[in-house]
């Protein structure tokens, strides 16, 4: 397992959060079961195993009418990600 996935078991584990290991997948997978719904998050470690990025699925339709803003809403927020470092995911420092 890369250490920046092996850096996140240790914070799950500190925190008593349940996840699972996916070796074959090289992934770490929590998620959260309410009312709502059943939100499932996927942590992979970057290529050159400096980053993590996590890929949450939540199991809600967006209405047709609202889909051009979501996007947009998400595209925002994805360019706004920083790493503790304070770089852009993919730059070098």
């Amino acid at each position: 397992m890369k250490e920046a996935l092996e850096q996140v078991v240790e914070l799950f584990l500190a925190k008593d959060w349940k996840f699972e290991v996916d070796e074959e997948n090289d992934a770490v997978r929590t998620g959260i079961l309410d009312d709502n719904g059943d939100w499932q998050v996927m942590a992979i470690a970057s290529d050159e195993d400096d980053a993590v990025l996590m890929r949450s699925l939540f199991p809600q339709k967006c209405p047709v009418h609202r889909r051009a803003l979501c996007a947009e809403l998400s595209a925002t927020l994805g360019r706004r990600v920083r790493t503790i470092n304070g770089t852009s995911p993919g730059k070098k420092s």
